[in-house]
């Protein structure tokens, strides 16, 4: 047992003594190695929160407080259910738990009990998220992108956003800026080659549309 680790176990034990608990020495080690991975001083502050805070000296309640002393981006269970998509239009960036969770919750969904399904989904992620929290796996970051284009955009801005992929992984999931360019012009195209009869606004409109791709294309 290296420094840190000895003192980690001293500041489990006196926590856990000042809110009047006492564990074994092999608890103590157990707890100690399930948060080594945590900075010290961080342990430190979490477990004065504990002592200031929590009504109980446990695991749940130490971790609580190290996830507000130290967020690590992943949502809440209510935050989580609500960005799943529930229809093959709807776009969202999921991680593995949201994921597992969901397949816990789905045989529900299609029951179509969605009370139920909502209540499996919360108690399944909030248990990976404590297991994964524990062993120290940070969630890994997906897209699912449903049919909707505007919508795959929102989803993966915010995604970014958030810092939960990369700008250049979003960018190789939507189509390049130019290429919309020329769709979005192409009604403009289509007025000044046709032979109804525009306005001099509308003419102008179609003009300046067009003038601006070309300008984003070299042209």
């Amino acid at each position: 047992m290296n420094e840190n680790q000895t003192k980690l176990v001293q500041m489990l034990a006196a926590t856990a003594e000042l809110m009047g608990y006492e564990l074994s020495g092999v608890a103590l080690a157990y707890m100690a190695k399930d948060f080594q991975q945590y900075d010290i001083g961080l342990m430190e502050n979490a477990l004065r929160n504990v002592r200031l805070n929590q009504p109980r000296f446990n695991q749940a309640g130490i971790q609580r407080e190290i996830d507000n002393l130290s967020p690590d981006g992943r949502p809440g269970a209510d935050e989580a259910w609500a960005m799943y998509p529930h229809d093959e239009n709807a776009s969202a960036v999921l991680n593995s738990e949201i994921a597992d969770a969901m397949g816990i919750a789905h045989p529900l969904i299609e029951e179509g009990d969605m009370i139920a399904a909502r209540m499996a989904f919360k108690d399944a992620y909030n248990r990976i998220v404590s297991q994964n929290k524990l062993k120290g796996i940070a969630p890994q970051w997906f897209p699912s992108l449903g049919h909707e284009p505007e919508g795959r955009k929102q989803a993966l801005d915010d995604a970014v956003a958030r810092g939960r992929i990369s700008p250049s992984h979003a960018a190789a999931l939507l189509p390049p800026p130019i290429a919309g360019a020329i769709v979005n012009a192409l009604p403009s195209m289509k007025m000044l080659s046709g032979k109804a009869d525009l306005t001099d606004e509308q003419k102008q409109a179609a003009r300046s549309k067009l003038a601006d791709v070309r300008a984003k294309v070299g042209v």
